[in-house]
């Protein structure tokens, strides 16, 4: 008889301090295994089977946030490994964000730019 295989239960993602840390381009806490950063950096899958493009989608809201009001038409690595082209266009950022419609109105006031026609 066949015996059926059960796939195992797939445990919600958690973001620790060293994910989202990673994300916010800040340093890692001292305790933490610096071999996670080089997973993050380097890996699509985490070594428990989580996919980081799943952690970066849980915490970006809050990390575009506060990036966006510390340093305006600028975006985070993440943003532009999973959200933007995959790298920073040679045209630069601020170019980039305010061609394809992703500056904030914030943005666009702190750096003095009008709305795109």
């Amino acid at each position: 008889m066949a015996r059926v295989r059960r796939r195992p239960k797939r445990r919600r993602a958690q973001v620790g301090p060293v994910e989202r840390a990673f994300f916010a381009e800040e340093p890692i806490p001292p305790d933490a295994n610096p071999f996670l950063l080089m997973e993050l950096e380097l890996s699509e899958r985490l070594p428990n089977g989580t996919l980081v493009r799943d952690l970066w989608d849980m915490v970006k809201g809050e990390i575009l946030e506060k990036w966006i009001a510390e340093k305006p038409g600028t975006r985070p690595r993440a943003w532009w490994r999973f959200d933007g082209p995959g790298e920073v266009p040679a045209s630069g950022e601020v170019g980039y964000l305010d061609r394809h419609g992703h500056l904030t109105a914030s943005e666009r006031r702190a750096l003095g730019r009008s709305k795109a026609s």
